[in-house]
């Protein structure tokens, strides 16, 4: 494509923060994003975000050696900067985190 496909950029996505679960478009160029579909305010934000600066909630279990069960869940206190987990090594368990055993200066605080 041309020079333009960097100016501009257009995502559907399905709203997550209600059960309506509305079918947003977003559309970013380089001065303004405009999002359509949403009907709510909320999800207006919702999608700016997602497009701006997109975050998750991590969920795991963590090995529990001598309670009554083997595993108990964990989640990150907050959101986490989708894609700060990978690059901090936790999808693959070999960066500074070294999966849920330490922190590391990314991450440091994030979990519960």
């Amino acid at each position: 494509m041309s020079g333009r496909e960097s100016e501009t950029a257009m995502k559907e996505l399905i709203c997550i923060i209600c059960p309506r679960g509305c079918h947003l478009t977003v559309d970013k160029t380089a001065a303004d994003i405009t999002v359509t579909g949403n009907a709510c305010p909320r999800g207006a934000a919702y999608g700016k975000k997602e497009v701006t600066s997109p975050a998750r909630v991590i969920t795991s279990t963590v090995k529990v050696e001598g309670a009554s069960h083997r595993r108990l869940p964990v989640k990150t206190n907050g959101e986490v900067p989708k894609g700060g987990c990978t690059a901090a090594g936790w999808s693959d368990r070999t960066g500074p985190c070294n999966g849920w055993t330490g922190h590391c200066k990314e991450c440091a605080g994030n979990r519960r």
